[in-house]
């Protein structure tokens, strides 16, 4: 690949990229379409642009099938070319065409690649004509055999740059950087491998390649001049330039400091002169640590695809330089960029940002029995690494995700191809551990440097410390997977993604324990908006997307991206000690590259605040000490040298609580008839029907009732089977209830319930107070269950729409930009815009932030089950007044809106989401969804009614 010019030197290049003309037909040619042509933006694909191609090519799939028998896309625009480029050379360089583009420029042919994730270039010289108007034509395939070889969740198009450059006959047709740093003391060099070509009709004599090296203040760091031997036409010359720095700065993820380089090839008084930034960092693998300049570093990473719901996976630059940032400010270190190379602006964003790269070539779960072709693994591979070499974010290649490579000598040449292209970098194959022995380095003998595995941690009968006797490093680059295939237990409770902390944080530690493990990479970041498609009656059809993104296809923060920036914080509160007038604080350090005492780290007591400098290295714990004279609570923020927070933590000398009604009425509160049983309150009056067992609570004079029923409930788990697209949501009601006895107990002082169901037998026991009712019960299963939740359940009548709390949480802090599900103390409204849809698919809309997205049941944030909850309470829009709950320690409180009620359902069985057999989270968490006939469940919570939000 031709380097392309510097945009300000001699040479020059123009964008094709913008408006294009398009049409889906079959055709061998551009002389054979009919002409219907519709506009089209380059780049992009082409259903994001409302169009749809028929290029399914059969079960065959590739074998002798031609151009003319099946759809494909075509793209046509005209451009110009100023005069000043006669006599240059002049090549056509597409960043990727997604899965197979062909080419013409003024009705003659260039050529054809497969592969839609690298770059492609053709030298249009004698075919572009200057100083006229020319016409470029490209047939775009998006079935190939490329497509089945890979992931196959792109859609197709040119879905990169496509830019024209001019170059001189004799330039550089390769560009590519190293660093290497001394062992001790000495210099590091930055190594500039060029390759110089030479197109024209004469021998070049007099060719000097000049190279200069900027350092990141601006300053010259180094510069060489050097000339070169004889090069004959059609002559290529291979020439390395070794610059020696005795001073410099070194690249890292905190100092993430870049030089810039340029490189300018002189001949017969034409230039050529490219650019590169370049961070000087060196990485080796030694023993079990994979090390960056010396250092061993644990990888905290997540996947991501490059795909946006406005774009598919033709993310505006911009768009993906926010995402890294978006990462980076999540304390994500590390990005896998699943299931195939990225976007080099991606690359260019992760150098500037202190990001490491595994770049992963475009193969999934690909094995002998599958249609695949040895050349085409070679050629994608090798353009990966051409293309991606001189990036310095870039610290491993992946050979491919979750395949069998055996008896595919394809990915054995391609192995051998990424050795002889750079033996700078380690090599990573995701083998498909399932087929394999679990903790085999690398079962088929590819060479690589780093072992792998996915989600070793929920694979039953298989953990982390299985890893612990591995002589490599191993790199788990799959694991903590969000909550996605349990979708009617997601769409019952998305605080379902809230308690993932739990799993998430375990397996995280678990990692951190075991000192072959560099670390791993969470699935994943985002969410897949458009998965691969499959094929019905010989047609492409589409796929349910998976929402398993820290981030949705928007962008919108999920619950989970909190969590990650919490537990990936390199700086940690491991313990606290109050006196009178100071809190001193014990502080991990877990930053392999800054001392604490590189961030700001600040504090504030009442009216106080202050800066500290401690000076915690890299992997210690040290103490800092906040003076709090009579505060009764404290905040600790760290943040990082470039402006963003790393942690923050806030103390209080006192743990949470609230003051629940508690003075009992005595005996004369409670009162029979035939009908029914009556308790009554200081302001509110309590109707048990005797037929049925209904509760209803009214509020002083008001007949309508506050809450309209006090039941048992338990909620069945799933077998983690369902669509990932939002099911139905699961019902809480037990069904076959059977009224056994209401009676007055207690000598007057108390109600009881006495109910049957298909699967249990219950009591609710009612005791009054001055402000509100204790309300006890216990139950007993029948049958054997497998149980997600079991409770009691208060209903509300319709209008009580106001959900507020305060609760135990996990975090002392969570984010301003937005509400968080999981937070402290919060409102939330059912219907936060007004609207109650009709099912139970929380879609995506941009106006809106995760947290209010809704289904008939309630926006995410209402629905959300408040763990540890402290007090509860529902209210309506009318009045602002309802009930409110005061749970017992360690109990939860979830809430939905019915279509006859809004229940406040109070947990004292809740368990973890359900997955599929290799996600066994309730494994990891010691839960069990079973739960044997005869199993009893009790609890007790304190109700207040006609209280105010």
């Amino acid at each position: 690949m031709t380097p392309t010019p510097r945009p300000d030197g001699p040479s020059d290049r123009q964008s094709l990229n913008g408006i294009w003309e398009f049409t889906a037909e079959t055709a061998e040619g551009p002389d054979q379409l009919d002409g219907n042509w519709n506009p089209h933006s380059v780049p992009a694909e082409w259903t994001h642009e409302g169009y749809e191609v028929d290029s399914y090519l059969g079960e065959d799939g590739w074998k002798d099938v031609g151009p003319s028998d099946y759809e494909r896309g075509w793209y046509r625009r005209e451009f110009a070319v100023d005069d000043d480029w006669d006599g240059s050379r002049l090549k056509l360089r597409f960043g990727a065409v997604y899965t197979h583009g062909e080419v013409w420029v003024n009705g003659q042919r260039l050529g054809e690649h497969d592969g839609g994730y690298t770059p492609f270039e053709f030298d249009v010289t004698g075919i572009v004509d200057t100083g006229e108007s020319n016409t470029i034509t490209v047939a775009v395939a998006e079935e190939t055999l490329a497509t089945d070889m890979g992931w196959g969740t792109g859609r197709g198009g040119i879905t990169r740059d496509v830019t024209l450059f001019a170059v001189p006959d004799c330039h550089l047709s390769a560009c590519q950087v190293e660093t290497e740093l001394p062992d001790e003391d000495g210099n590091a060099i930055v190594r500039v491998l060029a390759t110089v070509t030479n197109e024209g009709e004469v021998s070049v004599d007099d060719a000097v390649l000049t190279v200069d090296l900027t350092d990141p203040d601006g300053n010259r760091a180094a510069s060489v001049e050097e000339e070169l031997d004889l090069i004959d036409p059609g002559e290529e010359l291979q020439h390395v330039v070794e610059l020696e720095l005795s001073e410099y700065t070194t690249w890292d993820p905190v100092h993430p400091e870049l030089y810039d380089l340029d490189a300018t090839i002189s001949a017969g008084g034409e230039e050529h002169a490219v650019d590169q930034r370049v961070g000087i960092r060196e990485i080796d693998v030694e023993g079990t640590e994979l090390l960056v300049n010396g250092q061993p570093v644990t990888l905290r990473g997540v996947n991501w695809e490059e795909v946006h719901e406005d774009h598919g996976q033709s993310v505006p630059a911009e768009q993906t330089y926010q995402d890294m940032k978006l990462l980076r400010e999540a304390n994500v270190n590390y990005v896998r960029t699943a299931h195939h190379p990225p976007s080099e602006a991606l690359l260019d964003a992760c150098d500037e940002l202190g990001l490491f790269v595994e770049v992963e070539a475009p193969f999934f779960q690909l094995d002998a029995a599958d249609p695949y072709d040895d050349d085409l693994i070679v050629q994608q591979t090798a353009e990966m690494v051409e293309r991606d070499r001189s990036h310095t974010s870039v610290f491993c290649w992946s050979l491919g995700n979750e395949g069998d490579p055996g008896g595919i000598e394809g990915h054995y040449d391609a192995a051998a191809t990424v050795d002889q292209l750079d033996g700078t970098r380690p090599v990573i194959y995701h083998y498909d551990q399932w087929n394999f022995a679990d903790d085999t380095v690398d079962p088929l003998d590819l060479g690589v440097d780093v072992a792998n595995h996915h989600y070793p941690a929920t694979r039953p009968g298989f953990g982390v410390q299985n890893f612990a006797a591995f002589e490599i490093p191993v790199l788990f680059g799959e694991f903590g997977h969000t909550y996605t295939y349990n979708g009617h237990e997601l769409a019952t409770d998305p605080g379902e993604r809230d308690a993932w902390v739990a799993v998430f944080e375990k397996t995280w530690e678990q990692v951190r324990d075991v000192d072959a493990c560099i670390g791993a990479a969470i699935w994943a970041g985002g969410d897949q908006i458009q998965p691969a498609r499959g094929v019905e009656d010989g047609k492409i059809v589409g796929a349910d997307e998976y929402r398993w993104g820290l981030v949705d296809g928007l962008r919108r923060p999920r619950p989970e991206l909190w969590h990650v920036t919490k537990i990936y914080s390199p700086v940690q509160v491991v313990s606290t000690d109050w006196s009178d007038d100071e809190l001193v604080v014990d502080v991990e350090n877990r930053c392999e590259f800054s001392t604490l005492a590189e961030h700001t780290v600040e504090w504030q007591a009442g009216d106080d605040s202050g800066e500290l400098d401690p000076e915690i290295a890299p992997g210690e714990t040290g103490t800092v000490t906040i003076p709090v004279s009579s505060a009764e609570e404290a905040v600790l923020r760290v943040d990082d040298r470039r402006g963003f927070t790393v942690n923050t933590f806030e103390f209080t000398r006192r743990e949470a609580s609230v003051d629940a009604p508690a003075t009992e009425l005595g005996s004369d509160a409670v009162s029979g008839t035939a009908n029914a049983i009556t308790i009554d309150g200081a302001d509110y009056t309590a109707t048990i029907d005797r037929e049925t067992g209904h509760v209803e609570i009214t509020h002083g004079d008001d007949p309508e009732p506050i809450v309209d029923g006090i039941d048992i409930g338990m909620t069945p788990s799933e077998d983690g089977e369902s669509p990932p697209y939002y099911g139905d949501a699961l019902e809480h009601r037990l069904d076959g209830r059977s009224l056994q006895d209401v009676q007055v107990v207690e000598g007057g002082g108390a109600a009881e319930i006495t109910v049957e169901y298909d699967v249990a037998t219950g009591t609710v026991l009612l005791r009054p107070l001055e402000e509100g009712i204790h309300v006890e019960y216990e139950y007993t299963l029948t049958e054997e269950q497998d149980s997600k939740e079991a409770g009691i359940v208060f209903s509300m009548t319709e209008d009580h729409e106001t959900l507020s709390w305060t609760r135990d949480a996990d975090w002392s802090t969570y984010p301003d930009a937005y509400d968080h599900i999981g937070r402290e103390n919060g409102t939330a409204r059912a219907f936060p815009t007004g609207e109650r849809p009709e099912d139970d698919v929380a879609r995506l809309n941009r106006d809106v932030q995760w947290a209010d997205g809704v289904t008939k049941h309630g926006s995410n944030d209402f629905r959300s089950t408040k763990r540890n909850a402290l007090s509860t309470t529902l209210t309506n829009a009318d009045d602002g007044l309802g009930a409110q709950l005061w749970p017992r320690t360690g109990q939860h409180v979830r809430s939905m809106v019915r279509d006859d009620t809004v229940d406040m359902f109070v947990l004292d069985r809740r368990i973890g989401g359900v997955g599929l057999s290799f996600l066994d989270r309730l494994m990891l968490l010691g839960e069990d969804a079973t739960v044997e006939s005869g199993t009893g469940f009790s609890g007790a919570v304190t109700l207040g009614v006609a209280v105010e939000n």
